[in-house]
């Protein structure tokens, strides 16, 4: 199946010049639809919870390496946080869809 996508990609790439069609295709298979529900979710609860819960309004510092290092510890608190609710809930290794494992 990812030979004969490779395939496609190739062509459409020396066809039409670029992968607007393949884009497209890989949005709207089954697995692309379930990725996009994912993530969707996923980052709407995660700036939810970082603005609500966390208080979080803006940045405290200026300049990039500054605002990079503030955004850092700010997804590690909240990566810590979730961990520590899965695990006081006892749904620790548990996704919101199965995970297909490769290899």
């Amino acid at each position: 199946d990812t030979k004969s996508l490779a395939t496609k990609y190739s062509q459409a790439h020396f066809i039409y010049g670029n992968t607007e069609w393949f884009t497209a295709y890989r949005i709207t298979s089954k697995e692309g639809v379930q990725l996009r529900i994912n993530r969707s979710i996923q980052a709407e609860g995660a700036f939810a919870m970082m603005k609500a819960d966390m208080n979080f309004r803006r940045f405290l510092s200026r300049g990039t390496a500054n605002v990079l290092v503030e955004i850092m510890l700010l997804a590690m608190a909240y990566n810590i946080q979730k961990l520590h609710c899965k695990i006081q809930s006892d749904r620790a290794g548990q996704h919101l869809f199965p995970v297909n494992n490769a290899a």
